[in-house]
């Protein structure tokens, strides 16, 4: 789980303000709305506030994609995004369809038995 000071330090932003802390999480928000949904996963949370919250987590390229979003995002370009991310997106978003498909067919199995 992402928390501010790593989305700052991703952002090499080395000061601390509460516009710029704002900022940053506006556009964490936005950007975790926007991934989750481009990814096929919008209740995935990939930023929290609180280190201690439990939350489906996904780590690796879709962090990585998130973390691009927000700089996007924070620095007024997130119409660039989709078109610069869009082979990361798709490939993210049908791994996440054959992961749902996959777990729906192991849950229906097992009813089975």
């Amino acid at each position: 789980m992402l928390t501010l000071d790593d989305i700052k330090n991703y952002l090499h932003i080395t000061w601390t303000d509460d516009e710029t802390d704002d900022r940053v999480k506006a556009a964490a928000r936005r950007g975790q709305a926007a991934v989750g949904g481009l990814i096929g996963t919008p209740g995935a949370v990939f930023f929290t506030q609180n280190a201690d919250d439990n939350a489906t987590y996904q780590s690796g390229e879709a962090e990585q994609l998130f973390l691009d979003a927000v700089r996007y995002i924070y620095n007024n370009a997130y119409e660039d995004f989709r078109r610069n991310f869009s082979d990361v997106i798709l490939s993210l978003r049908a791994a996440n369809t054959v992961a749902v498909k996959e777990a729906a067919e192991d849950a229906e199995e097992s009813s089975d038995v």
